[in-house]
């Protein structure tokens, strides 16, 4: 099994990816084009919030990057 895990590692980025859409296919034929696009921009928000919170981040600069988003120029 080590073998085979090590056999993998060069490809995991393929894997994973090739994995995603198939998980995506899945969704937009289970759910529809739109709400699996809600799905998808709500996870990866989930995401970045959760990569701010690991990176020890003010819960104030986390909201001011969401905000930072939606202003416009």
């Amino acid at each position: 099994m080590k073998e085979f895990l090590r056999a993998c590692v060069p490809y995991l980025g393929r894997i994973v990816c090739c994995f995603l859409g198939i998980v995506a296919a899945v969704l937009w034929m289970l759910l529809g084009f739109w709400r699996a696009l809600l799905l998808a921009l709500l996870a990866l928000g989930g995401y970045f919030i959760g990569l701010s919170i690991d990176n020890r981040e003010k819960f104030r600069s986390i909201l001011n990057k969401i905000k930072l988003i939606f202003e416009r120029e």
